[in-house]
């Protein structure tokens, strides 16, 4: 599904985005923005726990400066959800 990935792109199935994005199993919502920059909160997750996704998976960037907080990480957890965080790097295929 995720093509190639490296600072300010990504590309899911031969389409380029250049901003944040939800990967769900309906598609790709791109434009995600965050309250705050570099960290991932409550008011955050609101559209992706709409979805009621099973797994889980924030990328933390190119340089790994995007932080989850630790409620958002709690919160998953307790509702049984599979999380995933980690630095993308420049990589491709998922």
């Amino acid at each position: 599904m995720i093509e190639e990935y490296e600072f300010g792109r990504i590309v899911i199935q031969g389409k380029l985005y250049t901003s944040d994005v939800i990967v769900h199993k309906n598609g790709v919502e791109e434009g995600w923005w965050r309250k705050e920059g570099h960290k991932v909160c409550m008011d955050d997750i609101k559209r992706i726990l709409n979805l009621k996704p099973e797994v889980v998976v924030f990328g933390t960037g190119a340089y790994g400066r995007v932080k989850v907080e630790d409620d958002v990480i709690e919160y998953l957890k307790k509702r049984h959800r599979r999380l995933c965080i980690g630095n993308c790097g420049s990589r491709k295929a998922l």
